[in-house]
């Protein structure tokens, strides 16, 4: 599939809105063999920052047949229940509540359906295109200071 005109500036027609994830999970990144054997390979530049939650481990232990115990002695729980967002804090070596925000702008999703006459004046639905939607996920996860979440600074943010 092409575009027409692939320099025009696209504005999707459905906003699907934001699905927001709270990451509950720190990956070990040396200790996940039992999770997967690409892991370590591919996170190694994020060391002590690979993220997941329970839901998805608990869904790979299903969907691979493994048992969740196992799989698992590779993560620890964040225990961020109390801990405040980072936007909020003036500390910068304070635990926080991180927050990333990832938007597709603008992807195909789904035909688009015209109405018009035919040829005997009947009004009929026909297939006169691609439709196009906006969908965005915001992940919350703990971090051990604010260091690791500069992006949330408010004050760092104004001028963007």
């Amino acid at each position: 599939m092409f575009q027409k005109n692939p320099g025009a500036i696209r504005n999707p027609e459905a906003n699907k809105g934001r699905e927001s994830f709270d990451i509950d999970l720190m990956v070990n990144t040396d200790g996940v063999r039992n999770l997967s054997p690409f892991v370590q390979q591919e996170c190694r530049e994020a060391k002590g920052a690979t993220y997941t939650t329970d839901t998805d481990l608990k869904y790979v232990a299903m969907s691979v047949v493994k048992d969740y115990q196992h799989i698992s002695t590779g993560t620890a729980s964040l225990k961020a229940e109390n801990a405040p967002k980072c936007a909020a804090l003036t500390n910068f070596t304070d635990g926080c509540i991180c927050s990333y925000e990832l938007c597709v702008g603008w992807y195909p999703c789904g035909l688009k359906f015209c109405r018009g006459a035919d040829s005997t004046g009947k009004m009929v639905s026909y297939r006169c295109g691609i439709k196009t939607c906006k969908k965005c996920r915001l992940f919350n996860y703990y971090v051990h200071n604010k260091m690791e979440c500069l992006w949330n600074d408010k004050d760092l943010n104004a001028d963007l």
